[in-house]
């Protein structure tokens, strides 16, 4: 029902945030941003340009701060609407 929905909801979300802070942690209070890899997409002699993930401390805390509002505005319709007598 909605409940289970909201707990299998809620319990994702606090897994994404709890995730983005080991994330914070590793990152930007210990000072290395990690790059990683794909795949070659330009490969010259002076230039090299790959496909690949950039982790640095820009780049870390925007999913706190995406995650943490979209929870907020993802628990505040639970909780009003848990009062609907339509549902």
């Amino acid at each position: 029902g909605s409940k289970g929905t909201a707990i299998v909801t809620i319990t994702r979300a606090l897994f994404s945030f709890t995730f983005s802070l080991t994330v914070f942690h590793e990152v930007a209070l210990g000072a290395s941003a990690c790059y990683i890899k794909i795949a070659p997409w330009i490969s010259l002699e002076m230039f090299d340009a790959s496909r690949g993930f950039l982790f640095d401390s820009l780049t870390v805390v925007m999913p706190i701060v995406v995650i943490f509002v979209s929870s907020l505005v993802h628990l505040y319709p639970i909780s009003y609407m848990s009062e609907d007598p339509h549902s």
